[in-house]
């Protein structure tokens, strides 16, 4: 009996010893983890940096400068493109020598203040002296026919307060969803070059982003330019650890934030196929969707050896909307600048802008009474262009693209990501959005 309780007695402390082993042990364990993950927060604080904006090289402010200038001056100016090939004449009569011309896809600028309106004839500058006039005249009549016309502004106006919506919680806008665009375009007949800027948003991850389609097609919108093939689009993104400027900062600095270098190329995936639109809905659906399939040739030379296997995305927004006069927000790439030896090896600048809800518009026939473009008003200064395809934000979902700015007014068209969701739909384009 003694012998069987000593034995009960051991296996007791023998079951002690390994229990205050094993919880020793785990205690051990769970003190490493604690220590470990108090370091991995201590290194992610040390790496995210308060906001900063950068200050321009001398050559950069350069570029910036001549672009406030012309921002400055724009209201005295208009701008004509072409859709047919205009002649310059050496003075304004028909009789006198044939100097030149302008060929279709050219932008003609004119100072408004220096025209008279009951002249036949219209002094230009010639772009290029050494291939043709340093100045000219071109015929008013002829200047009328080779133009271009613009589309018309949104006419239906789309009261959304009578949609049933469903509010949203605010989600953050992760800074490395919005990236800077440029596109490389050739043409094999006359081998000329042509470069495209714009901004755009990451929406998949695995590398979807929705663009404007004046980014990727030379030739939406601009009759000539058929024959420039899209070669590729660079896509670059802020640094992982550089957060995006508040609010306040830019209502009172519009600070500016560099992209050193655009190490990934991307892929045209799709623009909207014009069956079933107006010509109306064609000439305002300026969205195309783009996919980075590739490293830029001189990423190795940045650090970057491979594709990440994902990459952060911004969710899109249909079920709610804001209301007019609510405000929302939007991050594009006015400025850039080619650096290095290479052409490839370009910096951007990505800048936020705040506006308003003014009016919400509809379509004439596919998207007839239904949600196809949002107006806003600017309630700060955009000191250039160039951002076509920045995403619009509210509450941290894209609900816009931005296409169109009115200089005189600073009202804002920007396509609806209902109506581009749709159209995708319509066209078979899937992707692997997150939509709420």
């Amino acid at each position: 009996m003694e012998f069987l309780n000593l034995r009960n007695l051991l296996v007791i402390f023998l079951i002690w010893g390994l229990a205050f082993a094993g919880l020793l042990a785990w205690h051990q364990k769970y003190q490493k983890q604690v220590r470990e993950t108090a370091q991995r927060h201590k290194l992610k604080a040390e790496k995210t940096k308060p906001f900063q904006f950068d200050e321009p090289t001398p050559e950069e402010q350069k570029i910036i400068d001549l672009e406030q200038q012309f921002f400055d001056e724009y209201e005295n100016f208009v701008t004509v493109p072409l859709i047919n090939p205009i002649s310059v004449f050496s003075c304004p009569k028909d009789n006198c020598e044939i100097l030149g011309q302008f060929e279709p896809g050219i932008e003609l600028v004119f100072d408004v203040t220096k025209i008279d309106p009951e002249a036949l004839w219209l002094p230009i500058s010639w772009p290029d002296p050494y291939q043709g006039p340093e100045a000219g005249y071109l015929k008013i009549e002829d200047l009328e026919r080779a133009s271009q016309e613009t589309p018309p502004l949104p006419e239906i106006g789309l009261d959304v307060e009578g949609l049933e919506l469903e509010p949203v919680d605010p989600v953050p806008i992760n800074p490395q969803t919005i990236v800077g665009i440029v596109c490389d375009f050739y043409n094999f007949d006359t081998h000329e070059t042509r470069t495209t800027r714009g901004s755009g948003v990451i929406v998949t991850e695995d590398g979807h982003i929705l663009t404007a389609r004046s980014i990727v097609d030379l030739n939406y919108l601009n009759e000539g330019l058929e024959d420039y093939q899209l070669q590729h689009c660079l896509i670059g993104q802020l640094p992982g650890e550089q957060n995006l400027p508040e609010i306040e900062a830019i209502k009172n600095v519009n600070a500016f934030i560099r992209i050193p270098f655009l190490p990934y190329k991307a892929e045209l995936i799709s623009i909207p196929i014009d069956t079933g639109l107006s010509t109306y809905e064609q000439a305002w659906l300026d969205f195309a969707v783009i996919k980075i399939n590739d490293l830029n040739p001189d990423a190795q030379y940045f650090g970057f050896k491979n594709l990440p296997e994902t990459f952060p995305f911004a969710p899109v927004l249909i079920s709610d909307l804001p209301k007019v006069n609510e405000q929302v927000l939007s991050f594009g790439f006015p400025s850039g600048t080619t650096i290095g030896h290479r052409a490839d090896i370009r910096t951007l600048f990505v800048q936020g802008l705040l506006s308003h809800i003014t009016n919400y518009w509809a379509g004439d026939e596919r998207f007839k009474d239904d949600l196809f473009m949002i107006e806003a008003a600017l309630d700060t200064e955009d000191t250039a262009g160039g951002r076509f395809g920045s995403p619009i934000f509210w509450k941290g979902y894209v609900i816009g693209v931005h296409t169109v700015k009115q200089r005189q007014t600073l009202q804002t068209f920007n396509v609806a990501v209902k109506a581009v969701l749709e159209k995708l739909f319509d066209d078979d384009v899937i992707i692997p959005l997150e939509v709420y």
